[in-house]
């Protein structure tokens, strides 16, 4: 009951504390200032709050040193991708809709969004996009790359049965804007498509979102261990 009070190092446990007091005591017909029990469920509650209220500032805060360096990153990358193009290098940007403006062209709702960055990912995609129309036949899919060569994958296999769409920069005003357009019912990101801003965004509008054949090489999860701060939440 003590520890109910004091500081703990687990939020998880002090809110477990303090619900399992509210229930048993608040709702019982005690109160705070009636109880001992309520006044340690009142001091755990606060407790909570002021706790949920730190992390959420420090995922704000990281939140926005990542887009901010995202953003110097593709401003220092810009120069490069204008020079390879002007000596047709590289492939395409699709700017218009790398910015999030997916208004034009789409099915009829109920959506589904499914991203898959390029030609492995869009194969990988194909039988379940075809499970998802024969469970769900009034559902329409738009089927998102970052890559051309995705995109071929896409017309060629999945012509007339899924919408193509590049996939928005992972900024706050692309994707909000992206995801005004599509709105989705839910999102399907292929194999390690994590996107904090994108994710994040789901999230505020209660869209669910998921991985499909999921996997991660052992290089790629020691980066994320680099990064706990912004990969954990994910």
């Amino acid at each position: 009951l003590t520890s109910a009070y004091v500081p703990l190092g687990a939020v998880g446990i002090r809110r477990s504390i303090a619900e399992h007091f509210q229930q048993k005591v608040f709702y019982g017909g005690l109160t705070y200032n009636s109880h001992p029990l309520g006044c340690a469920a009142a001091l755990a509650t606060i407790a909570v709050y002021e706790e949920d209220g730190l992390i959420e500032t420090r995922r704000g805060v990281i939140r926005v040193l990542y887009t901010l360096a995202l953003t110097l990153g593709l401003v220092l990358y810009a120069p490069v991708v204008a020079i390879r193009r002007l000596f047709r290098r590289g492939h395409a940007v699709q700017l218009p809709q790398r910015l999030g403006h997916i208004g034009g062209g789409l099915p009829p709702e109920p959506r589904c969004w499914i991203h898959a960055v390029s030609v492995g990912e869009a194969m990988t995609a194909i039988p379940l996009v075809e499970g998802l129309r024969r469970r769900w036949p009034g559902l329409s899919v738009v089927l998102s790359t970052v890559t051309p060569t995705g995109a071929r994958v896409v017309a060629d296999r999945l012509d007339g049965v899924v919408t193509h769409c590049y996939f928005p920069l992972d900024l706050p005003g692309p994707v909000q804007r992206a995801l005004d357009g599509v709105r989705p019912h839910f999102f399907i990101g292929m194999e390690t498509e994590l996107w904090p801003n994108f994710l994040g965004a789901l999230a505020g509008r209660g869209v669910p979102s998921m991985i499909a054949n999921g996997r991660i090489s052992d290089r790629s999860y020691q980066r994320y261990r680099w990064v706990p701060f912004l990969t954990r939440r994910m």
